[in-house]
């Protein structure tokens, strides 16, 4: 049964050249080459154990316009047989196996230093997903910066603790605000008040309403 993926779901895109000549930053002036775009939409699921696993689900190729015209119309049917083939339980290996090694033009070195050279664009995209998502393993999308390369080894806990404990950027626990400062009280202008124990407005002239004298101001 194919599952198809949700209208909304998280992808990767990756930006490579086929056939150039040079090493490390490419420049398609002097090196030449094909620029393709390869998108993978993802599935997500959730683990029992609360883990979340990523697995391919489509592939979306595209060319330059350079090589647009036939080649971008096989480009488009694979990515579809693909893409169905995965949502149809269709394996990263078995897409390895039958497309790796496949072999035509554009193809020789890459910009892609896991990847330097490949025969093909079949051949780049089933390497790229068997290095990404092969034998079941799931690469996080935004890996810790501390986080090794796949496959890394992990370091003892003697180096750990000699690492010291890790610095804390930030934390997540409510924290008091800091004191304010009390502002300087603003004396209070003294109330007039009459002999007779009245309170008088301001003002000159102030006739008191209780006795009838008039205090001096």
């Amino acid at each position: 049964m194919r599952r198809k993926l949700p209208p909304v779901r998280p992808a990767i895109n990756v930006k490579t050249w086929i056939g150039c000549d040079c090493e490390g930053e490419h420049d398609a002036a002097s090196c030449g080459g094909t620029k393709i775009y390869l998108t993978v939409g993802l599935f997500v699921d959730v683990l029992p154990g609360g883990g979340v696993r990523q697995s391919p689900g489509e592939i979306f190729v595209a060319v330059a316009h350079e090589c647009a015209g036939a080649f971008a119309g096989f480009a488009d049917a694979w990515s579809v047989e693909v893409s169905v083939g995965l949502q149809s339980g269709r394996t990263v290996e078995e897409l390895l196996r039958r497309y790796r090694g496949c072999h035509f033009e554009p193809c020789g070195r890459t910009t892609d230093p896991a990847i330097p050279k490949v025969k093909s664009i079949p051949d780049y995209v089933v390497r790229w997903l068997d290095r990404r998502f092969g034998n079941g393993s799931s690469i996080p999308l935004f890996a810790p910066p501390s986080q090794g390369p796949p496959g890394a080894p992990e370091s003892d806990e003697e180096d750990r603790a000699a690492d010291g404990p890790a610095e804390v950027l930030f934390s997540l626990e409510a924290t008091a605000p800091p004191a304010e400062e009390a502002a300087p009280a603003c004396p209070l202008p003294r109330a007039r008040v009459c002999s007779c124990g009245v309170p008088l407005p301001d003002g000159k002239g102030v006739v008191c309403h209780n006795c009838g004298s008039e205090p001096d101001s």
